[in-house]
């Protein structure tokens, strides 16, 4: 967030740094000619007809040869005067200078015709600045003489150039000795009232349009009245030789009246155009430029370069439209060229990210490559990287060592002349690929043989899209990884050895305890037998109760160690693979029923109730009988000998849903916590395992179990929790349920 609200700064001050680059010319008025061009070419386009409401009537090269003397009497000018509002003129302005007395009969002659004329008469007024007033700016004014302002209302026909020299604006008034008069124009027009305002010229109207007499013909009384009745009149000079000519848009040059009709023109069509202040035109500007900014510096140079000229056309189309149909002038250069200069600046400012993203590029690509070179030069594996004709292109320490070669003679070699007996079908130089590890041992020069897993990878090398690029076709390369497993080889080697060894042991201290398993039953069953025969005094009486007291503890002592001799020798033939199964059909409900009466008596000393549900319909069990008796009997006697008085016990057996059988015994009593479930069928495991223990007992019961039920290809379940009870399940898989009418 942080790096995109920097980004966005910096690209606001490069376009307000832009934006002020635009603004100083601006106001310097260095776009002027470019807004002069643009509106010389809307003079081009927008062109129209005079409204024909002004009649011009010039004193061209046709009347100067006529009347052969300058300055002409005015007499002559009364003459024309009074055969144009004879011929009903609406008014006649001259732009003509009377500031300067003629003869007393002339000038009566001409103060007489504009008294006729009945106030329908405009004569000029001027100002101009004094020769070599220099930039004083001392103004010289003149005015028609006293006896014809008296019946005649005046006119400024003052014409300024601009700075480039051409005649760009008029006035509807003008300020002359401290007044404000109308300008001839403004007069003939019905603007005289107005406020002094300046506009632009509208030279699109077509100066052939306008109509125009020859003074010459007027005087003669040569044209047709109709053309100026009821119609204003404009009377000056066009005569070249007269040198009231002046530079304008659109034409090399204008006579002054042409000048003025053109401005009485542009009034009545409405057509005068009132520049926009400078501010408001630096204002469109940058709210053009500067959104423009931020988008140009996200979007491509092509696309920049396309919405430049379609935004600079745009504000041209716009500019035109607006001072035609509003009468205001939006200079048009400045918002086009600041367009430019946010497109340049946003193109310099893309070319300088460009620049640093690729110098920054280069330089991770540069340290990139040399932790790189880092990486693999200190790996701990050999690598060595060979091209598909086999030629060495690296190779890092290790490998050298490895191969005990130096680099600098690896470079450039074959790499099957290096790493040799080793030989495969696939496309890399080695033919290692075709399998997923190439195990060998390098035998170096100098040092110890050192065992390899070699690894093969393939790296693509696109040719690079760059003109410069003479490469067409992918490169391949393959990288080899020489991994040192000596020292795990010795280790798996001497873990062999060690688990032999301990398998070793195992089994000979299983078969140990089976030989005095079996040793100890004989002496065992003697004893157990001649001590039954004095408890029970089968050969007469003892004669000492307390004898017979003796012989019963015998004989439960030895009874009880013979179980666990048993026990032992039934753990001892499983572990070493001895114990065989005599399999046949098994009536599940039997061997219940039987190890239940067997276990009864000392479920009826603690009052525990035992529940059995087997349904009729059970399929036969295929399996060894007295290891099923067996198993049922461990179970059944843990379960009351770890369930308290007056507890339950209840005995299950049905088909699941793969087709197998399933026993299950529950009891109530005090149960396993969870992290004992997993070990208590582990051989000698106990619970409680202090010498003080509560209950009695080998811990080879479940053992026995276990080992019983893997070798029937089933698996034994145990599900409890302290205080809640057990449920010891045995399932025995479906190839051992033989569906009752196949068994009979």
């Amino acid at each position: 967030m942080l790096t995109k609200l920097v980004a966005a700064l910096r690209t606001l001050l490069l376009i307000g740094l832009a934006f002020f680059i635009v603004a100083g010319p601006f106001f310097w008025g260095a776009f002027k000619p470019f807004d002069s061009a643009l509106l010389d070419l809307q003079y081009r386009l927008f062109q129209s007809h005079a409204t024909g409401d002004l009649v011009v009537v010039t004193i061209d090269p046709k009347s100067i040869e006529a009347i052969d003397s300058w300055p002409w009497q005015r007499t002559v000018h009364a003459e024309v005067l009074n055969r144009l509002v004879a011929a009903g003129a609406k008014q006649v302005a001259f732009d003509i200078d009377f500031s300067s007395r003629s003869t007393t009969e002339n000038d009566a002659v001409l103060g007489a015709a504009i008294h006729d004329a009945d106030g329908r008469v405009v004569l000029p007024v001027f100002k101009q600045h004094r020769l070599g007033a220099g930039e004083s700016g001392e103004l010289a004014y003149s005015a028609p003489i006293a006896p014809f302002q008296r019946d005649a209302k005046m006119g400024v026909v003052t014409i300024q150039p601009d700075t480039d020299g051409r005649i760009w604006h008029s006035r509807t008034a003008d300020e002359w000795r401290g007044w404000t008069i109308p300008t001839i124009a403004g007069l003939l027009s019905g603007h005289g009232r107005d406020k002094e305002q300046i506009f632009l010229i509208d030279y699109g109207v077509r100066t052939a349009t306008v109509p125009t007499l020859s003074y010459i013909d007027v005087l003669r009384g040569d044209f047709d009245p109709s053309i100026v009745a009821g119609r204003n009149v404009l009377i000056g000079a066009s005569a070249v030789e007269l040198g009231d000519r002046h530079a304008t848009p659109l034409h090399a040059d204008l006579p002054g009246v042409m000048i003025q009709a053109l401005a009485f023109e542009s009034l009545v069509q409405h057509h005068a155009a009132r520049e926009a202040p400078q501010a408001w035109v630096l204002m469109i500007a940058g709210a053009i430029a500067i959104p423009l900014g931020f988008w140009f510096a996200r979007v491509s140079w092509r696309r920049g370069i396309a919405a430049t000229i379609i935004v600079g056309a745009t504000i041209l189309a716009a500019s035109m439209i607006i001072n035609r149909t509003t009468g205001l002038y939006i200079a048009a250069a400045t918002p086009i060229i600041g367009t430019f200069v946010a497109y340049l600046v946003a193109v310099l400012h893309t070319i300088d990210l460009q620049t640093l993203r690729i110098f920054n590029d280069q330089i991770e690509a540069a340290q990139r490559r040399a932790l790189m070179k880092s990486v693999v030069e200190s790996s701990f594996d050999g690598i060595v990287i060979a091209e598909q004709d086999g030629k060495v292109t690296m190779i890092n320490p290790m490998a050298s060592t490895m191969l005990s070669i130096a680099a600098g003679e690896a470079l450039g070699r074959d790499i099957r002349t290096i790493m040799t007996g080793i030989a495969g079908v696939y496309e890399d130089p080695l033919g290692i690929g075709a399998v997923p590890l190439c195990e060998t041992v390098l035998h170096p020069a100098e040092g110890d043989a050192v065992a390899v897993e070699i690894t093969v990878a393939t790296a693509a090398i696109e040719p690079m899209r760059h003109p410069l690029e003479r490469r067409r076709e992918t490169r391949q390369v393959f990288i080899y990884t020489l991994h040192d497993v000596t020292e795990r080889r010795r280790a798996e080697e001497a873990q062999r050895l060690a688990s032999e060894a301990a398998m070793a042991a195992s089994r000979a201290k299983t078969e140990f305890l089976a030989t005095m398993s079996h040793e100890l039953r004989t002496p065992l069953n003697a004893v157990i037998g001649f001590s039954e025969i004095i408890k029970e005094e089968m050969l007469g009486p003892v004669g000492q109760t307390k004898y017979r007291d003796y012989a019963k503890d015998i004989h439960g002592s030895g009874t009880h160690l013979l179980e666990v001799i048993n026990d032992i020798l039934s753990v001892s033939r499983i572990e070493l693979g001895e114990m065989k199964l005599n399999e046949a059909e098994i009536d599940l409900t039997h061997i219940v029923n039987s190890t239940l009466r067997l276990i009864g008596p000392h479920a009826n000393e603690k009052s525990i109730e035992i529940d059995m549900q087997i349904p009729a319909e059970l399929a036969t069990l295929y399996g060894d009988e007295r290891s099923v008796r067996q198993m049922l009997q461990n179970i059944l006697s843990n379960a009351v000998k770890f369930t308290a008085e007056n507890g339950r016990i209840a005995v299950s057996a049905m088909e699941d849903a793969q087709g197998g059988i399933v026993v299950a015994v529950r009891d109530t009593g005090i149960g396993i916590d969870a992290e004992n479930i997993a070990r208590v069928t582990q051989p000698f495991f106990q619970v409680d395992g202090r010498l003080d223990r509560r209950f009695e007992g080998t811990g080879l019961g479940l053992s026995i179990v276990k080992g019983m039920m893997e070798l029937h290809g089933g698996t034994i379940d145990i599900e409890s929790a302290l205080g809640e009870g057990t449920t010891v399940t045995l399932r025995f898989p479906a190839s051992r349920a033989v569906p009752q009418m196949a068994a009979a």
